[in-house]
């Protein structure tokens, strides 16, 4: 199976809705959106699956600009709340991204993150939001995703909702071979397509991408590394890169508070260690005429050995062009340092208007429980380097039920002082570190003994440096929309700097426990 278009819906004339119908049956899901305001007043940017508002049957947790968790009950999921509860936003773009799971027995789970520009105009930070929620609902897929606004003021000609799927058929003609591209059938469009890349073949103080072409979203892909001390930032422009005081970066760094300031530049990274490994992946949401809001959640190994845990940064900024209808047509990581040579930036793009059959994100495993067992393994793949696993685990038997991940090269590393990793659960000030340990843990028992786990994790995969692990897990705590699901957030490394992974292994922690029947691994990548 292959990510493609589920569906996705551009406002021609301003609405309060702006919705996405007839989603086909995939496991798992991944909005975009981006809403923008028509008219004065407050607006909320609301979210219903299958158009369901009867009874209370969403549930969500949330912090805004790192401050402590809240949580919430109601007939609707909040895609943008402010750290008192309140919904209204008085001015400026919204922009979402979030993954959801989709399977028809169990309850929805998804984790977002979104940037709201809290006001035009470089001179006002934007806020940040980090959300989980459930969607109540063991009897039915999502086959609809609906933003509306209770307020009265209308979304924006040009506002978008995008939906892809996981799961959309490659063509019957396409050899089932995880080393081969798969296609698309037509006129089904693909997911994420590389649209520009720069390799740096020899050390150099910049990495420029240019030629970009005109997309609403981007992924982008940082892999590099320092030969200097100095922080990892970048800029964007059209015919020629912005080197002005267009930028405003609110940033958390190892989970404390944010800090907003404008700048010259965008932040990637918070750490100035010659030699230090570092993994971003970054979205951006580019319309002309439109302040262009970025995502970034970037983690750093410090240095090498799994006494050292790794770092974390998460970003969320805005870039005001001087000339509003500038789109995005170059990328410069910079700061005055040098980047090593091998260092790499790919960027992805996807836009409404494609048409594209083809993926930058090809599946390499794919397995399923069918009873119950302490661990799922994804059997041996392809190795790539970079590598994106989603999985889900509909119920656990036992106690002390921390869902753990290992991964090797043809066989899996359990040895000891081979992982070490740094954790934040439901947005404790400050990540706790966990060094020397012979696994990585992906998320940690808080409820009842049988909670259900939904989580995205990407990799980057080099042969010859530690693999670096940026990962999130929404779990429900207990069945039912009366309680608020939990969230994680873990950074984590494997040591290993000779062989890639070429195989996963999902386990429970307690060897006596099992993993539902039904618990899920998907892997996709892509060098």
């Amino acid at each position: 199976m292959a990510w493609g278009k589920a569906g996705s819906d551009t406002l021609t004339t301003t609405a309060n809705t702006v919705s996405v119908t007839g989603i086909s049956a995939n496991d798992t899901l991944q909005t975009m959106s981006h809403i923008t305001k028509s008219s004065s007043g407050n607006y909320g940017i609301y979210a219903r699956y299958n158009d369901v508002s009867s009874g209370s049957l969403y549930h969500g947790r949330y912090e805004t600009n790192g401050t402590t968790d809240q949580t919430y009950q109601a007939n609707q999921l909040y895609y943008m709340l402010d750290n008192g509860g309140g919904t209204a936003i008085s001015a400026g773009d919204f922009f979402n991204v979030s993954y959801t799971v989709n399977i028809t027995t169990e309850e929805k789970l998804t984790i977002g993150f979104t940037n709201f520009a809290s006001g035009t105009g470089v001179g006002t930070a934007p806020k940040r939001n980090w959300f989980i929620a459930r969607f109540d609902n063991t009897s039915d897929q999502i086959t609809s995703v609906k933003h509306f606004d209770e307020y009265g003021t209308q979304y924006g000609t040009g506002s978008n909702l995008t939906v892809l799927g996981s799961d959309i058929t490659p063509a019957p003609s396409t050899p089932a071979v995880p080393s081969l591209m798969p296609s698309l059938q037509s006129p089904s469009v693909g997911g994420w397509v590389e649209v520009a890349r720069t390799t740096l073949d020899g050390a150099s103080a910049t990495i420029d991408v240019s030629s970009i072409p005109d997309k609403r979203y981007y992924m982008i892909l940082m892999d590099y590394t320092q030969t200097s001390d100095f922080s990892g930032l970048h800029r964007l422009g059209n015919s020629s890169i912005d080197t002005g005081n267009n930028y405003h970066n609110r940033q958390s760094t190892n989970g404390g508070t944010t800090a907003a300031s404008q700048a010259s530049y965008l932040r990637v990274d918070n750490g100035w260690q010659s030699g230090d490994r570092k993994f971003a992946v970054e979205y951006i949401v580019d319309k002309t005429n439109k302040e262009k809001l970025i995502m970034n959640h970037m983690v750093r190994s410090v240095t090498t050995g799994a006494s050292q845990d790794p770092q974390r940064s998460e970003v969320s900024s805005k870039w005001v062009p001087t000339t509003a209808s500038d789109t995005i047509s170059k990328f410069q990581m910079m700061n005055g340092g040098t980047y090593a040579d091998g260092s790499e930036v790919v960027v992805l793009g996807w836009d409404p208007t494609d048409t594209h059959t083809t993926n930058f994100w090809e599946e390499l495993a794919s397995v399923e429980l069918s009873s119950a067992s302490n661990s799922i393994s994804t059997g041996t793949f392809t190795p790539k380097k970079y590598m994106w696993l989603q999985y889900h685990i509909p119920s656990s038997t036992g106690s002390a039920n921390n869902y753990d991940l290992r991964v090797g090269n043809n066989t899996i590393d359990s040895g000891s002082n081979r992982y070490a990793f740094k954790y934040n659960i439901n947005g404790a000030n400050g990540d706790t570190s966990v060094p020397n340990q012979n696994t990585l843990k992906l998320s940690f028992n808080m409820g009842s003994g049988s909670e259900w786990s939904f989580g995205n994790v990407f990799i980057i995969n080099n042969a010859s440096t530690e693999k670096l692990f940026i990962s999130q897990a929404n779990r429900n705590n207990v069945s039912g929309a009366g309680t608020a699901p939990n969230r994680h957030n873990v950074t984590g490394k494997w040591i290993e700097s000779t062989n890639q992974i070429n195989i996963m292994e999902l386990f429970h922690q307690t060897g006596a426990s099992t993993l539902g029947a039904g618990t899920i691994m998907k892997v996709w990548g892509s060098d």
